[in-house]
């Protein structure tokens, strides 16, 4: 470490012999180290020589800490640093510096550790990667004990890269089981517990086993965090016991209280009592205190969770009264633990005097966290400030992703259960009425979940690559499916809402259908929001270009509050309303217009705003379309969502999710799909491996996040059984996630296929079809069956079904029939308002049965008829018009 072969080779045989065997058993022989460093400083050739005599002390005083002989170690250091200084020995110095840090920091003398861990690392700047890795490391320990866990993370990944190039193995194991601690503390359980599989392998590479028992008391919180308490008692067990077998006093002592607290967790009294006797027991035998003071601290934790309420008292009131020098965290813990404990017993002077006190230390603590933040910024050095500036932006990036996994998993978890609901509804023949309403639900959520993967994708915000797809679509089907959604808005808040359709010569377009809808909903429901009466319109025509080409017009117009000039200019901003009281008033974030904008510009279109204040706005929006053909989109029409739903057929399944709306989801969508199907369910990963060991499944759907053991846990266990029936079992992983990284965490698990939530019913068969190799025997819908069922929309309802379309066909002819003869009353009775009401319903029922043509006509007529400017007569004239065309068609 220190002599070179050339040195040693000019020192005595005696003398180069005990410095060789030190520098190579240092570390993983601590007895036969101390005698051969007690013998080299009685030496008198290391007596005389200055170099030889500071590289002795150097090893002596790594070897006094690692005895946890503190004090003698700072006695040490000081005289060593100063012959080193005088020897101009710069290596040897920032070592002995390290000792004397590390000494510091378990005297509990932080600030003054801190402040010599920042000169080290100025020093050691230049010094090698070893000595570099080793200042690192102990920084980021002073920072994780004074609760700067983002600087000790940053300190860290610097250490663990400087051990990495000086090819320390031992060291950069060290560095990762940290790592997973602190990362565990952020609360990133998942990622630390990573970083600590990482250590494991290192520690195995290094031959040094004793670095394992942090390791593994590391493994054990991380699992704690996340709720799995059998397997993080399990390696709370494993690092006691190999601790003990290494003699290590200060290893033993963490996973001991870490096993009180898990106990106390789970409320089992009795075992936590029993572990935090023996922690007692070696807390005594330890020169740092620290770790008594905290067993002292879980005994009025225990006491408090069994409700001993007056027992607690008095406990912490004597550990109060003893002055012991408690950290100012343990120290606010006691005071809060004691206020509950005097709130409990009803003395209410007493709480009071403990919560003043809690709240005091809480303050003092926000303070120094804030003067420290300042002191480092001050005294680090300019090239760790750009390094940690680096490392930010880095965190900062991770944190965009966290949030979007999350947003991801809390949003799609409930669309789930939305979206299966639905679909098992449409499953069950609903009414025609139903059927409207159950179909709006359908495509408002597919057009929901669209947009949800489009934000959530990641790469695609970062760089602007959301993609747009060029498929044929019906613009009549876009505006009744506006129409539909927005209607139900205005119709609940008294407005009318109208859509009009001038110089519309091509319907069928090509394009991006689900960005149109997109923005036309955007627009028509803020302005519905913001309209408390009148309407809201929607004029829409085209421009033709060319043969091939033509631009598509719409003005969304409302009667609502109108925007002043200072805030027009801003209304597509991020997150900007027409100023706060609008906020305050009427809700939102502010994102829509942005984004509707963004979507328009993006397809080569424009889009403008025109307001008064308290007379109305008007929306321009003008976006060029192909035009589409007719065929190509029949055909598209005919094969969307039609399956074959064989490749289900006496499949023996079991389906593991611990929400029950969500195991429901699935289990009813697949008996509905397939009366053949046997479905068992588990909640977790630990029951399903249980299941599957003693049943014979084809098929295993698994969800992600559970108690317990969660999916992927599962999944590595199922992997690498010794069966290979169990190894190999098809296995669907079920991921409320779409961020790719996690998808492809499941897939190098081990997982056939990922289906993301809310899964669409055509995908689920597929994936199915995929994973079960009986892709081949699908028959997707190009069999002259399934083309020559007339009414391409109820058979996508029906999901290929063609025996429960023809049920839905019947129905839906039946209610037609009744609209019909619901229209002659009100042209009798001369009802015109009624039977604005009935064209409407009208209009849903013949886009089942796809007479989209007559549908813009009754559209028409219903507006003709709500327009108060026309005489009744000629409303009565046009009603009857219209029923002419009704009954002949």
């Amino acid at each position: 470490m220190f002599l070179s072969s050339q040195e040693l080779s000019k020192l005595s045989p005696s003398v180069a012999e005990k410095f060789s065997a030190l520098q190579n058993i240092a570390d993983n022989d601590f007895v036969s180290a101390r005698k051969l460093c007690d013998e080299l400083l009685e030496e008198e050739l290391v007596k005389s020589n200055l170099r030889l005599k500071v590289v002795a002390l150097v090893y002596h005083s790594y070897l006094l800490n690692k005895d946890m002989q503190y004090k003698h170690c700072l006695e040490t250091c000081e005289g060593a640093i100063q012959l080193a200084t005088q020897q101009k020995l710069l290596r040897e110095k920032c070592f002995l510096l390290f000792n004397k840090t590390t000494a510091l920091g378990f005297t509990q003398q932080m600030e003054g550790a801190l402040t010599l861990s920042n000169q080290n690392i100025i020093a050691v700047e230049n010094l090698g990667d070893d000595l570099k890795c080793l200042v690192y490391y102990r920084h980021c320990y002073l920072l994780y004990f004074l609760n700067d866990l983002k600087g000790a993370v940053q300190s860290l990944f610097i250490a663990e890269k400087s051990a990495d190039l000086a090819r320390n193995v031992f060291l950069q194991a060290n560095c990762c089981s940290l790592l997973g601690a602190v990362f565990g503390n952020m609360s990133e359980a998942e990622r630390g517990l990573e970083f600590n599989k990482k250590a494991h392998t290192l520690f195995v590479k290094s031959g040094m086993p004793e670095g394992e028992p942090g390791n593994l008391n590391n493994i054990g919180d991380n699992l704690s965090k996340l709720n799995r308490f059998e397997e993080a008692h399990e390696y709370f067990l494993r690092s006691y016991e190999l601790a003990k077998s290494q003699s290590v006093l200060q290893k033993q002592i963490y996973p001991l209280m870490n096993m009180t607290a898990l106990f106390l967790r789970e409320e089992k009294f009795a075992e936590s009592e029993a572990i935090l006797k023996t922690a007692r027991e070696v807390s005594n035998q330890i020169e740092n205190k620290t770790f008594f003071y905290s067993t002292l601290k879980l005994e009025s934790e225990l006491l408090l969770a069994k409700k001993e309420f007056a027992k607690c008292a008095v406990h912490i009131e004597n550990i109060l009264a003893q002055n012991l020098p408690f950290d100012l965290a343990h120290l606010s813990q006691l005071h809060h633990s004691a206020y509950k404990c005097y709130k409990e017993l009803g003395e209410t002077g007493n709480a009071l005097k403990h919560f003043e006190k809690f709240q005091a230390l809480d303050h003092q603590l926000l303070e120094e966290a804030r003067n420290k933040s300042m002191q480092q910024m001050t005294v680090l050095h300019e090239v760790e400030i750009i390094k940690k500036e680096k490392l930010a932006s880095e965190e900062v990036t991770q944190l965009k992703s966290r949030f979007l996994a999350n947003m991801s998993h809390e949003i799609r978890t409930p669309m789930n259960a939305v979206m299966g609901i639905t679909n098992i509804l449409l499953m069950l023949n609903p009414r025609a009425d139903q059927l409207s309403h159950l179909e709006a639900i359908r495509k408002s959520s597919e057009n929901l979940l669209t947009v949800l993967n489009d934000i959530l994708d990641f790469s695609k915000i970062e760089k602007g690559k959301i993609e747009l797809e060029q498929i044929d679509f019906s613009l009549d089907e876009i505006l009744e499916e506006v129409n539909h959604v927005i209607g139900f808005k205005a119709e609940e808040k008294g407005l009318q809402f109208l859509i009009q359709t001038e110089n519309v010569s091509a319907d069928i377009l090509k394009g991006d259908p689900v960005r149109l809808f997109q923005v036309l909903n955007n627009i028509c429901g803020n302005a519905v929001k913001f309209t408390q009466q009148g309407e809201v319109k929607v004029e829409v025509s085209q421009e033709k270009i060319s043969d091939e080409q033509l631009q598509l017009q719409m003005k969304i117009t409302d009667t609502g509050i109108g925007i002043d000039e200072k805030n027009l200019a801003n209304i597509f901003s991020e997150f900007t309303q027409a100023g706060t009281s609008t906020s305050r008033l009427f809700g939102g974030t502010g994102l829509g217009l942005s984004i509707s904008k963004q979507l328009v510009e993006m397809q080569g279109g424009k889009i403008s705003v025109a307001s008064q204040l308290n007379e109305g706005t008007q929306f321009s929006v003008s976006l060029p379309y192909t035009i589409g053909l007719a065929n190509t989109y029949e055909k598209q029409l005919r094969q969307r969502k039609v399956f074959d739903k064989n490749v289900l057929n006496d499949l023996k399944i079991l389906v593991v999710d611990d929400n029950a709306l969500n195991l429901t989801v699935t289990t009813e969508t697949l008996r509905l799909l397939n009366a053949s199907v046997k479905i068992e369910t588990a909640e977790n990963g630990k029951e399903a491996i249980e299941k599957i060991s003693a049943n014979n499944y084809q098929l295993v759907l698994m969800d992600g996040q559970m108690p317990v053991m969660n999916g992927l846990t599962a999944l590595g266990i199922l992997r690498s059984s010794n069966n290979e029936k169990i190894k190999n079992i098809p296995l669907i992983a079920f991921t409320a996630s779409v961020l790719k990284s996690e998808v492809n965490e499941w897939l190098t698990a081990g997982a056939d296929d990922v289906l993301a939530k809310p899964f669409r019913i055509q995908q689920l068969v597929q994936s199915i079809a995929k994973v079960m190799r009986l892709e081949e025997q699908q028959t997707f819908p190009t069999s002259k069956k399934k083309i020559a069922f007339p009414f391409p929309r109820i058979l996508e309802l029906c999901f290929g079904d063609e025996k429960r379309a023809e049920e839905m066909l019947q129905n839906i002819q039946a209610t037609y029939a009744e609209h019909l003869h619901q229209l002659q009353l009100c042209r009798d009775e001369k009802n015109i308002s009624e039977a604005a009401r009935q064209l409407h319903s009208l209009q849903t029922v013949l886009h089942y049965l796809h007479r989209d043509e007559v549908s813009t006509e009754i559209r028409n007529t219903e507006l003709f008829l709500k327009r108060s400017d026309i005489s009744l007569e000629k409303q009565l004239q046009k009603l009857r018009e219209t029923i002419s065309l009704l009954t002949k068609n």
